[in-house]
Parts: structure tokens; C-alpha cells; sequence
């Protein structure tokens, strides 16, 4: 006989397997992962592997030749950063399949706040909390989503 315990545990279980799944085929993913960018000029290429590391510059015609030396700097500077943008785009898709929402945008731009993940992480426990133990009395940044009262 099972139950409902039981049967939320194997639910908890399925899902812990099912992200771990996920979680394994994202590291799998972001270490094939890389970019690459020609400039606007197609004189220089470059490719990126996917921690943004510079591996390869090509030069595609001889028109670096006759460059000044800030504007073939100038030139690498452009192509490795549409390079960048370029794999912060992919990172951003694999990582948003496990991590839903803008937040991945947010980490990877420098702008993520520490404090709004905690409280929604702490407000996802009290729901929790709440699902196991019916009779709980939330308590924290999620307790006014519960409708609670003390």
C-alpha cells in the first residue's frame, strides 16, 4: 500500500534523477560548446572555446598588412567580442534549460542579485514545507503568498 508520503517521495525522486539528467547533459554541452567570428572587413577570424578563451585567430587576406597597428588592435578587440557575445548567447540557452527565466541573462551580464534568488528559493521551501506539512505555519519572504496569518 502506498502513501501519499511515499508516493511525494518517489515524485521527489524521479524529478532529483531527471534533473540530474539535465544537469549532466549541460556540462556535456557547454564543454563542446565554442564561437566564432570573422570581422566585418573578413580580414581576421576567431574562434572561442566555451569558457571565452581565445584559441585560433586567422587572417583570411593580406589586408592586415597594410593596417596601422591600433586599427588591427582595434580589429581584434571587435571580433573577439562579437566572439563573446556570440557564446554568451549559447551559454545562456543551455544554462536556460535548467535554469528557467532571465536570471541566467542576469549572471552571465553581471547583474544577478544574491538576495532575490535566497528569497525566492526561501519562499520555494516554505511552499514546500507547507505541501508536506499541511498544518505548517509559513513563515519568511514566501509567507504572504500563502495567505497566512499568525
Amino acid at each position: 500500500m502506498t502513501t501519499p508520503l511515499h508516493n511525494s517521495l518517489e515524485e521527489a525522486y524521479a524529478d532529483l534523477a531527471r534533473q540530474h539528467h539535465a544537469l549532466s547533459d549541460m556540462q556535456r554541452r557547454m564543454a563542446e560548446t565554442g564561437a566564432v567570428a570573422t570581422s566585418k572587413n573578413r580580414a581576421i577570424s576567431v574562434r572561442l572555446d566555451g569558457q571565452g578563451n581565445v584559441i585560433e585567430v586567422k587572417f583570411l587576406t593580406g589586408g592586415y598588412r597594410s593596417m596601422a597597428p591600433a586599427e588591427l588592435g582595434a580589429l581584434l578587440v571587435d571580433t573577439i567580442a562579437e566572439a563573446r557575445a556570440e557564446l554568451t548567447g549559447q551559454i545562456a540557452d543551455i544554462l536556460g534549460q535548467v535554469m528557467p527565466g532571465s536570471a541566467v541573462l542576469d549572471a552571465l551580464n553581471g547583474n544577478f542579485d544574491m538576495d532575490s534568488m535566497m528569497d525566492e528559493v526561501i519562499a520555494e521551501a516554505v511552499d514546500t514545507q507547507t505541501f508536506f506539512d499541511p498544518g505548517a505555519v509559513p513563515d519568511g519572504p514566501g509567507a504572504s503568498r500563502q495567505g497566512a496569518t499568525r
